[in-house]
């Protein structure tokens, strides 16, 4: 079994993507964006990503949200 929690980033799997995401095109699509949907939804709060690259590798997803009160 894989050791999820280590302290040092797999330079391959950054963000840990199982095969169900291999891709980082497919879990944008059905990870980031239908978790932007369901938010707004259902609770009216919302978040916006920022892809933070180096060339054209995503090397962090900077997240922003924003709150309804």
């Amino acid at each position: 079994m894989k050791d999820c929690l280590k302290d040092e980033p797999d330079p391959k799997n950054p963000f840990k993507l199982t095969d169900e995401y291999a891709c980082y095109y497919d879990f944008k699509k059905r990870v980031l964006h239908q978790a932007q949907i369901d938010l707004t939804e259902q609770s009216g709060a919302s978040f916006t990503f920022t892809e933070q690259k180096k060339g054209r590798e995503i090397m962090a997803i900077e997240f922003h949200f924003k709150v309804r009160l």
